[in-house]
């Protein structure tokens, strides 16, 4: 899937397109669809910390 990601950002176009239609296509390598196995043990196990979180790529 690393590799069709590639072809669709050398399409054309700019990023911005690349990326919507990576979603449009269903080719999301980075997206494991479930949350992310640390965050889960550490929400689970009661020993996540307190704070804020960035999370690139949430969308909007």
């Amino acid at each position: 899937t690393v590799g069709r990601l590639r072809e669709i950002f050398r399409g054309g176009g700019d990023a911005a397109d690349g990326w919507e239609k990576s979603w449009e296509t269903g080719v999301t390598p980075w997206d494991l669809g479930k949350p992310t196995p640390i965050i889960e043990h550490l929400v689970k196990s009661g020993t996540l910390p307190k704070g804020r979180a960035l999370v690139p790529g949430c969308g909007m």
